[in-house]
């Protein structure tokens, strides 16, 4: 690690992090609410191969996906699945929220002095509180103003004292950061409060993510590290990352890789894993047995990665 990492805190040391992770984002207007046919999903049906299992939305999700989920919930948490949901950095700073094809209006941060320890708790009041959720995704898909990012890591700080990390329960707080773009200096702010980094390497060659880690190590232990793949939306992009037979898979080069001078890793994070199975191109709806995950979680329980 660089001379700069070293006043991380001792909790933010690789030492004390766990083994590779392995997760997936579930889409859940794909999801069949417990009425099964044809080729529907369901996340009840999410495999124990995954560590973490984090719901995505947009518009088009059912409102009975949420009466279903506290049973899903119950299921995966039985297998030993944690179950984080995925909120846009929106969420944290804007006066309005979309999800699910809703607009909340949040109270302005400006208009009190304990804005940020309000707007945390309309999130966890509205978002988090009334499903047994192990943590939180906080999808960082853009820049943030300049002049808002002060305010977006007060409120992630809030997040984690009230909910997450530093709270009593210790659930977990992802920072999904978007290759796409710029690497954004919110995560300067807010690694203390961090349980893992997702970076979105969809499509990456893996000769450049050395490049990414490096923009972040400082803030990011290897251990927290945790490259993603994406398999095929319908629609989508075509990324390339899953190819049939997965031995060609760009996926493979990534269960090899690990940061220079470190043996160890985050883990991996898989996008849309309800298309697993799907070749690029296929725009049909299909069900999935998850064998690309399967293979995904052997090898990376074998790769040689430290566990101390």
């Amino acid at each position: 690690m660089s001379n700069e990492a070293e006043g991380r805190p001792e909790s933010n040391r690789e030492s004390d992090e766990p083994g590779p992770i392995l997760a997936g984002y579930y889409r859940a207007w794909r999801d069949n609410c417990g009425r099964r046919k044809g080729d529907s999903v369901s996340l009840g049906d999410v495999p124990a191969d995954l560590d973490l299992v984090s719901i995505i939305t947009n518009g088009e999700v059912d409102d009975d996906f949420w009466v279903a989920l506290p049973f899903y919930i119950e299921k995966l948490h039985a297998q030993g699945t944690k179950v984080v949901r995925t909120l846009f950095l929106d969420c944290l700073y804007r006066d309005a929220y979309e999800d699910c094809g809703k607009v909340h209006a949040f109270t302005r941060l400006s208009e009190e002095r304990s804005g940020p320890e309000r707007r945390a708790d309309e999130i966890i009041a509205n978002y988090l509180k009334p499903f047994d959720y192990d943590g939180l995704v906080i999808d960082v898909d853009h820049e943030p103003e300049s002049d808002k990012m002060a305010a977006a890591a007060a409120v992630f700080h809030a997040l984690a004292r009230k909910w997450g990390p530093s709270s009593a329960s210790s659930r977990l707080m992802i920072f999904d950061q978007d290759i796409l773009l710029p690497q954004t200096s919110l995560i300067a702010q807010v690694y203390q409060d961090c349980s893992y980094y997702f970076a979105d390497t969809y499509g990456m060659d893996v000769r450049r993510i050395q490049g990414l880690f490096e923009q972040v190590r400082d803030f990011v232990p290897a251990s927290k590290f945790v490259t993603g793949f994406s398999f095929y939306e319908e629609g989508g992009p075509r990324w390339g990352d899953v190819t049939y037979p997965i031995e060609g898979s760009r996926v493979k080069d990534l269960l090899s890789w690990h940061p220079t001078g470190s043996n160890r890793t985050g883990g991996l994070f898989a996008y849309a894993i309800d298309r697993d199975g799907v070749a690029q191109g296929d725009d049909r709806l299909r069900r999935t047995d998850y064998e690309i995950m399967h293979y995904v979680k052997e090898k990376l329980e074998n790769k040689g990665v430290s566990h101390e």
